[in-house]
């Protein structure tokens, strides 16, 4: 919660100083430091978004030998899914919910703790996707839809 004010200040306080920039650019003339400034008050507010996703991504770029490539099968009784390192086997009541996204599908299970997550990639080109939401709609799992 506390992150949320501080973006807020900084988005407030970033608008004060860019206003004040381009006041005084209109009536001194716009330089090569006030572009800065403004650059600077754009990336403050709205930075950590871009921030965010460029450090998933390097994370995931340099360090691979630590990602874990899974195996999820899902059937009409249970949702597996399998590493190296374990195997877990669930039956359809233990699910709290699946939330379906332009992304993916990311599971939830019991008591509501994120499990999996498919990403949309695995879906291009194929009805998979719509034939899991219809198999959780026959157990009675929720569905959420988020855009």
């Amino acid at each position: 919660m506390l992150r949320i004010w501080i973006r807020v200040l900084l988005g407030v306080f970033s608008l004060f100083i860019a206003t004040l920039v381009i006041f005084l650019g209109m009536k001194m003339g716009f330089g090569a430091g006030s572009f800065l400034i403004l650059a600077l008050c754009a990336y403050f507010p709205f930075g950590w978004l871009l921030h965010r996703r460029w450090a998933v991504s390097w994370r995931y770029r340099h360090h691979r030998d630590q990602f874990i490539e899974h195996t999820v099968i899902i059937t009409n009784d249970d949702v597996m899914v399998s590493s190296i390192h374990t195997d877990l086997r669930v039956n359809w009541d233990r699910l709290a919910f699946v939330v379906s996204t332009p992304h993916g599908l990311l599971f939830f299970i019991r008591p509501r703790a994120g499990w999996f997550w498919l990403p949309q990639r695995l879906f291009e080109d194929n009805q998979y996707k719509d034939a899991i939401l219809e198999l959780s709609t026959e157990h009675k799992i929720p569905i959420r839809h988020m855009s």
